[in-house]
C-alpha cells in the first residue's frame, strides 16, 4: 500500500527528492521508492541517484573526520587555561560565551579533540586558580 505524505512526494521539487534518496536512514522504504520513481520520471537515472548518495556519504564522512581531528592552537589553550575562571563565570552568571562553542556544542558537533582539550585546559585552569588563591589567602 502506498503511503501518502504531506506534501505528496510527486509534488516536491527535485532538490527535496534528491535529499530523500540521499538520506535513506531518515525515510521509510515506501517514501524512498516513490522519490526514486519520481526522479526517474524527471530524468535522474537510478545509477545517477546512487552516485549522488555515495558522494554525499563520502562527503559527510570526510567532514566528520576533519571535525574529529580539529584541535586548538597552543595560544588558544593558554588563553583557556589562564582565563578559565573568568570564562566560566561569564558563562554561568551572564550566559556569555566568549571563547567559541560550549563543551556540549563541541561534542555534539563532532569536535572530539577540541572537546577534550577544552575540558582539560579549563579544568586545570580553574584548579590552578583555586590553589593559587587558597595558598595566597588561606595558607597562613
Amino acid at each position: 500500500m502506498k503511503t501518502e505524505y504531506n506534501p505528496p512526494i510527486k509534488n516536491r521539487d527535485t532538490k527535496d527528492l534528491l535529499s530523500i534518496v540521499e538520506n535513506v536512514d531518515d525515510w521509510k522504504e515506501d517514501a524512498l521508492t516513490q522519490a526514486r520513481n519520481e526522479l526517474v520520471k524527471r530524468g535522474y537515472s537510478i545509477q545517477k541517484q546512487k552516485n549522488r548518495a555515495k558522494s554525499k556519504k563520502r562527503y559527510t564522512k570526510r567532514v566528520a573526520s576533519i571535525k574529529a581531528d580539529k584541535t586548538y592552537k597552543r595560544w588558544e589553550l593558554i588563553v583557556l587555561y589562564v582565563f578559565a575562571p573568568i570564562i566560566f563565570a561569564l558563562h554561568i552568571i551572564f550566559s556569555i560565551q566568549i571563547f567559541g562553542d560550549t563543551f556540549l556544542e563541541l561534542r555534539a558537533d563532532g569536535f572530539e579533540k577540541k572537546w577534550k582539550q577544552r575540558l582539560l585546559a579549563t579544568t586545570l585552569g580553574n584548579f590552578s586558580w583555586f590553589i593559587i588563591i587558597y595558598l595566597t589567602y588561606f595558607a597562613y
